[in-house]
């Protein structure tokens, strides 16, 4: 087999992350071993290959972290200018009124959550019913695009969030309310923020960083801690 070819282990590969969107690092090394038994090829180079036979559909499988966590998440995004747009295809206009709300409240919120109840209290010009609202909640969380933390009633953007709208959020919001991490610079919402500036750090890159360091030390790695 040539290094470029697409196998049907390559084919089953892309309908099980069409299926899914979002694997865990441990979900998607479970699937490829599956599909590939014999390990001739590691899962970045595997993982390459597939995407250069997305790149003409403008689709991409990209990796990233878990806000909270830090773990590993595998997402198939929609890599093209207009990928914001194509929500409209999983979305009633209302829902997708709705979740731009919902975008904007957690970019806009210093601790990067918001409680149901401010998603309760959201207005938009298409009128959603309570129970839609609920259900709507229910399957963005579902679908990952938010994350529930735990039984505090509060939201976080979840990894689909995280991986998929950030051209969206860099447009709509810019870089000044879209922050990147000055440890890892990748995108963080929701993190802690220095002591000296407005920078926000990962939560996973915070307990790195300051793991050793007094409390009244928890600013920027460069410029602040100067």
């Amino acid at each position: 087999m040539s290094a470029g070819a697409l196998t049907n282990v390559h084919r089953m590969f892309i309908q099980v992350m069409m299926s899914r969107r979002v694997l865990s690092d441990r979900e998607i090394r479970k699937v490829y071993s599956k599909l590939q038994p014999e390990g001739d090829a590691n899962l970045t180079t595997f993982v390459s290959l597939v995407n250069k036979k997305l790149e003409p559909l403008s689709m991409s499988i990209v990796k990233g972290k878990e806000e909270d966590t830090g773990h590993t998440y595998y997402a198939l995004v929609n890599v093209s200018p207009d990928a914001a747009a194509k929500l409209a295809n999983d979305f009633s206009p209302a829902e997708l009124e709705y979740f731009h709300k919902v975008v904007e409240m957690l970019v806009n919120s210093d601790s990067g959550t918001a409680g149901s109840m401010s998603f309760m209290n959201i207005s938009i010009e298409r009128k959603l019913s309570k129970t839609e609202v609920q259900n709507l909640l229910k399957r963005l969380t579902k679908e990952k695009w938010l994350t529930s933390i735990e039984e505090s009633g509060y939201y976080a953007p979840g990894i689909r969030f995280i991986l998929e709208l950030q051209p969206f959020l860099r447009e709509t919001f810019g870089d000044s309310d879209v922050y990147k991490c000055p440890v890892c610079s990748t995108l963080v919402i929701r993190g802690e923020v220095c002591a000296r500036c407005s920078a926000r750090i990962h939560l996973y890159c915070a307990e790195k960083l300051f793991s050793d360091r007094s409390v009244y030390r928890h600013v920027c790695p460069e410029s602040c801690s100067k």
